[in-house]
């Protein structure tokens, strides 16, 4: 992997030169370093296993698992132009190097993490399932999600295990979840979403790649989120 400092830097210099605009340069819209559009392939083959059940489908246990965990503060984050590829040692990571180009917030068919990681820098919370998850399930737990923030994304990762098969992730956090449990959901998203991301960005990314349905504000809140999960009983400011 080559020097991604040098490699976002001289991308940056090169826009500069170009008379790009200052602002979306220093957002890391760079269009000869990631537009969003060029070079895909690098992070996912576009292979349907990542959102495909190729088993069968799981059965939901009787009794609700949930596990929360946060790591240390995670480090700053660098940016890799879509000439470099980025690896993870978590699954699923929850903080970590990524492509500069965000995503729009919604629900992808699929969006792999070099693009969903920056979501979470920015204080999104990220939903994500096993595509064999029972579908019910899924379907209870994006309720909550969608209903309690505008800053989500939503995809499939075949990487969760069968024990625990949804997840909500903030920046360095993680919920695993054996079925949906609105409680648990809500109350994490509550104590670790907005705030948790290393920046607070409420715009929309250039990245659509594969987007099912774009997020819209909750009622009740605003672009920022400032209340979330505004309709549950004792929802929460965010400060």
């Amino acid at each position: 992997m080559s020097n991604p400092v040098s490699n976002f830097q001289i991308s940056a210099m090169a826009a500069l030169a170009q008379g790009f605009p200052v602002d979306r340069v220093m957002a890391g819209r760079i269009p000869s370093c990631d537009d969003g559009k060029t070079n895909l392939t690098l992070d996912w083959d576009g292979s349907s296993k990542e959102y495909t059940c190729l088993e069968f489908p799981f059965t939901t246990p009787q009794q609700v698992v949930a596990a929360a965990s946060c790591g240390p503060t995670p480090p700053q984050a660098l940016h890799f132009c879509m000439t470099d590829q980025i690896h993870y040692t978590d699954v699923p990571p929850t903080s970590g190097n990524h492509r500069p180009t965000w995503p729009t917030y919604g629900e992808y068919r699929y969006i792999p993490p070099q693009r969903w990681l920056h979501s979470l820098e920015h204080g999104a919370v990220v939903m994500l399932y096993h595509p064999c998850a029972d579908a019910a399930e899924v379907d209870k737990l994006r309720a909550v999600v969608t209903g309690c923030l505008r800053r989500y994304i939503i995809t499939p990762y075949d990487k969760l295990p069968k024990q625990a098969p949804l997840a909500l992730l903030t920046w360095g956090c993680l919920l695993t979840l054996s079925q949906a449990d609105e409680k648990s959901a809500k109350d994490f998203i509550q104590a670790r979403g907005i705030n948790f991301g290393a920046e607070q960005v409420e715009q929309d990314g250039d990245f659509t790649d594969q987007l099912i349905k774009q997020s819209v504000v909750v009622p009740g809140s605003d672009m920022k989120d400032s209340h979330l999960c505004p309709t549950a009983h004792g929802s929460k400011l965010a400060m």
